[in-house]
């Protein structure tokens, strides 16, 4: 729908923020050139509009008045059909100027009465006539010249109070209109009559607006008082809100994202280590999951972009991991005491003897034989954590004192070590005066003692490694070894329904990178082994080998 071309005027506009009253229609422009140069005269009568284009721009119907409406047809009026909207303009319609003036009118024709700053004026129509078009009537007073053309005919202007004012009345250069009136011009005579009473009715009205400005302050301060109380009521209701919702849902979510569900509109400024901690362990465990939670369930967490970014500055040297301890702080201040005890696992893994480049830092890393690796976990919480790794390097009792130090001043107590029976961990508990009598040392910085155990898969490799090697001598002297694992295979043999069937001669045979294998040594110590060989004890097929001390 096209805006009505007239200035401030925003009939038909689609803004938001301009309210359209209902009812109003629009009308083109007429086709005759004539007729166009007087509507283009009223839009632009005490406007800035300076182009009009007669095709496309259009007037609305606040412009006209109802006169120039056209009337109901004949049939209308018999059937007393009575239209909501007179849409329909009559042929010589022109709209009014912006200050509401008709074309063939002047605001003195509407009222008897001129009021002025020097005084109030009546005016006569004396006729209408064609002879009339030139007379100008001038008011002159102290404030100012008012002018009156009149196209429509003749008025007669008199004062009717008494005021210091001048009049003069000019009626042209057409004689035959002076004698009909039957004045004559009045030239500079000046005409000067006091206005005391002028000035005591604007006194009179300065003191009632005055009283008014009085009433409109203290109502206005009062509304005030009432917003503000009615505001500070409800930021207070939305605190306790917010209050009462961060603690229902404290344990699912951090402040961050608590605050994110809060406020949805409000955009997040910065995330805290802490959401970026538990951000990278939901998308370490499934991204798909991670996707489908922030973008279908609407879950806050932090952006794919944001976790590439903090990844990228995220510092993994050699040595103690700092930053992810800074983490596991921030992680921390929202967990209970028993939470934060912690096992400390290390073990020494071997790897590829190949060079590889750091973009990041331009340098060159390798070739290393191994790589020392300290986990952090949880005694009672299941949660755990890498926080140090280092090429080449061996566990020592220096280096277990630091970490166990920086987990402490982090928050994180320390109550037990775990590592595997290797040469160099045998002799890192040989440092720490550890033995079958005494199996803990004192905490670096606390009161409290580490205690230390051996890995429990380690220990079942080793177990089965010595009974395939060796066998175990009982106390009472009697030998087990794998002499009864052969026969039960034998036994086993080219059946269809066997005894042991986890136990093959891979179990048996074991080399190289086998003997490392911890599902293996699980197997043979397995309980359908053990229930296998009881089986077969029973139905007298390994009498002459001790089968009754192998089973528990």
């Amino acid at each position: 729908m096209p805006v009505c071309v007239y200035e401030g005027c925003f009939s038909g506009s689609k803004r938001q923020d301009k309210e359209q009253i209902p009812g109003v229609h629009v009308h083109k422009f007429p086709k005759h050139p004539e007729l166009r140069k007087k509507w283009l005269q009223q839009i632009q009568k005490g406007s800035t509009v300076n182009y009009v284009n007669f095709e496309k721009d259009v007037v609305c119907s606040l412009h006209f008045s109802a006169h120039h409406m056209a009337e109901k047809s004949y049939a209308q009026k018999v059937a007393g059909y009575s239209p909501k909207n007179n849409r329909r303009l009559k042929p010589d319609a022109i709209p009014l100027s912006v200050e509401g003036i008709d074309y063939d009118d002047i605001p003195y024709l509407r009222s008897p009465l001129v009021t002025t700053p020097s005084g109030v004026f009546s005016i006569t129509h004396f006729e209408e006539s064609s002879t009339n078009k030139n007379v100008q009537h001038t008011y002159i007073d102290k404030v100012g010249e008012y002018n009156i053309r009149s196209p429509s005919g003749v008025f007669n202007v008199s004062p009717i109070e008494s005021k210091k004012c001048c009049v003069k009345l000019f009626t042209g250069d057409n004689k035959n209109v002076q004698n009909e009136l039957g004045v004559e011009p009045l030239g500079d005579n000046i005409l000067d009559i006091s206005s005391n009473v002028l000035i005591e009715r604007l006194q009179n009205d300065l003191e009632q607006c005055k009283k008014k400005n009085e009433i409109l302050l203290t109502k206005n301060n009062k509304l005030r008082t009432t917003v503000k109380t009615l505001k500070d009521h409800m930021n207070l209701e939305d605190n306790r809100f917010e209050s009462r919702f961060g603690k229902l849902l404290s344990n699912l979510f951090t402040s961050t994202q608590i605050k994110f569900l809060l406020h949805p509109t409000k955009k997040i400024c910065r995330w805290l280590p802490e959401d970026i901690s538990s951000a990278i362990t939901l998308r370490s465990v499934s991204p798909k999951a991670y996707r489908y939670l922030r973008n279908k369930k609407g879950f806050p967490l932090p952006g794919l972009s944001t976790l590439r970014s903090w990844a990228s500055k995220f510092s993994v040297e050699p040595g103690l991991l700092h930053g992810v301890l800074s983490l596991m702080k921030s992680k921390g201040d929202t967990m209970e005491t028993n939470d934060k005890l912690t096992i400390l696992c290390f073990d020494e893994t071997y790897i590829s003897k190949r060079i590889c480049f750091d973009k990041k830092n331009e340098q060159v890393i390798g070739p290393h034989k191994s790589v020392q690796t300290v986990i952090a976990r949880g005694l009672i919480n299941n949660w755990k954590q890498p926080i140090y790794y280092n090429f080449d390097e061996r566990m020592t009792k220096e280096i277990l004192n630091k970490i166990i130090e920086e987990l402490s001043e982090v928050g994180f107590n320390v109550v037990a070590i775990v590592s595997d029976s290797g040469s160099t961990n045998v002799g890192l508990w040989k440092s720490l005066d550890i033995s079958i009598n005494n199996t803990s040392f004192e905490h670096p910085k606390l009161n409290s003692r580490i205690h230390v155990f051996a890995d429990v898969p380690h220990l079942l490799k080793l177990a089965r490694n010595h009974l395939l090697d060796s066998g175990f001598i009982l106390p009472n002297g009697k030998f087990i070894g794998k002499n009864i694992l052969h026969e039960v295979l034998n036994l086993n043999y080219g059946k269809d329904y066997k005894f042991a069937h986890k136990l093959s001669e891979r179990h048996l045979f074991v080399e190289g990178s086998g003997r490392m294998n911890v599902r293996l040594a699980a197997n043979v110590f397995s309980n359908s082994v053990s229930k296998a060989i009881a089986y077969c004890g029973e139905k007298n097929c390994l009498d002459k080998y001790n089968w009754k001390e192998v089973i528990i």
